[in-house]
């Protein structure tokens, strides 16, 4: 079982990726929590694992209950959020008790954030469910719930007791669901190592057809990246910024979509090629890596062609994207965009033209 360790004090973890073990679940709680434990989960995964996981935990007996949400990014909000505490209150869980997110990034947010409110914070796991909780929303600690106006601006910096991800998971998952995974292990290349770049270059489409090998490097790999990022800068003030590539220009898509149209994975992908294109622009990035970089992400976006992003990026207006854009989180009043200086360097920049970045997006309807 490879495994890593998130080095943060008393807030320390280990992260594990095993392939078909999932009788190691039941030893993890045992050994992380006293206490009957909560898992969280939505119905597509529901329907795939609740049965398999159930026979695992009575097994052992292992105390255990679940609770149920609808799955979809755009109710990853308040609404579900009073809902789970309600169905918490209702089973009777107390501050001994834990969670555990059973899932992809939507629900680990989402159950991160209930364990980091209910009661003043409880215990929580994650147990990734997709290539891009994998290798995203399950390690560093950040949880967060959407509002209407903007994603993930309501939340905190909560650390799990530990995380399992298991290749198993990964049979299921479509193929624009694993497009999602690639394009933030693509963003780690980018924004810090180059000879990860230089494999994933040759070696992408393994990923895509859930090569064991490929995704096991992979994600051990993107893993190692975070983990370093997030040890050096936890609750993101300075370096751990560097993450958020592709990001402003992606939320900001996801969030005019309703969270409905474009996914979390295909929006960095666009948002990735802007920021990049930008970074050209503002001869802080090379041509000849702009090249390689838009080459790459644009064999992954038509390998899996989804007419309807395609369109809703044409459609998309400036206006609309810029106000969504000025609403980040991380903008503070003014925008800011992680910018390349190389592949496997990135950094933050502060926007003095704004026209400049209108221009990368209209270069992504070019594209799409």
């Amino acid at each position: 079982m490879n495994d890593l360790q998130v080095n943060l004090g008393s807030r320390s973890y280990p992260v594990y990726f095993d392939s078909d073990h999932f009788e190691k679940i039941p030893e993890l709680i045992a050994a992380n929590f006293n206490s009957k434990v909560f898992l969280i989960t939505d119905t597509n995964v529901e329907k795939l694992y609740r049965t398999s996981v159930t026979a695992i935990l009575k097994k052992v007996h292992c105390e255990h209950d679940w609770i149920i949400v609808p799955a979809g990014e755009r109710y990853k909000g308040l609404i579900t959020t009073a809902d789970v505490v309600g169905e918490l209150l209702k089973k009777g869980a107390h501050r001994q008790s834990s969670l555990i997110a059973l899932g992809g990034g939507m629900v680990g947010d989402l159950a991160g954030f209930v364990a980091a409110t209910y009661m003043r914070g409880i215990s929580y796991a994650h147990i990734p469910t997709t290539l891009l909780a994998m290798v995203d929303s399950s390690v560093g600690g950040k949880v967060a719930v959407n509002h209407p106006l903007a994603k993930n601006v309501i939340g905190a910096f909560y650390q799990p007791k530990f995380v399992f991800g298991d290749s198993r998971f990964l049979d299921t998952l479509s193929k624009r669901e694993m497009v999602c995974g690639l394009a933030e292990i693509i963003k780690y290349g980018l924004i810090a190592e180059l000879s990860f770049f230089e494999w994933l270059e040759t070696n992408w489409e393994k990923i895509l057809t859930n090569d064991v090998k490929s995704v096991r490097q992979a994600v051990y790999t993107s893993c190692l990246i975070k983990t370093r990022i997030v040890e050096k800068d936890e609750f993101e003030s300075g370096p751990r910024m560097i993450l958020n590539f592709g990001h402003t220009v992606g939320h900001a898509l996801e969030n005019l979509s309703g969270y409905e149209t474009i996914k979390h994975g295909e929006a960095v992908l666009y948002g990735m090629i802007a920021a990049s294109y930008y970074s050209m622009k503002m001869n802080f990035l090379k041509q000849e890596d702009y090249i390689r970089i838009e080459r790459i992400l644009t064999a992954i976006i038509k390998n899996h062609e989804e007419k309807a992003v395609a369109d809703f990026i044409k459609k998309t207006s400036w206006k609309d994207l810029l106000g969504k854009m000025l609403s980040d989180k991380k903008s503070t009043g003014s925008m800011k965009l992680i910018v390349l200086k190389g592949i496997g360097r990135a950094e933050v920049h502060a926007v003095t033209d704004q026209s400049k970045v209108a221009d990368a997006f209209e270069h992504l309807k070019v594209l799409s």
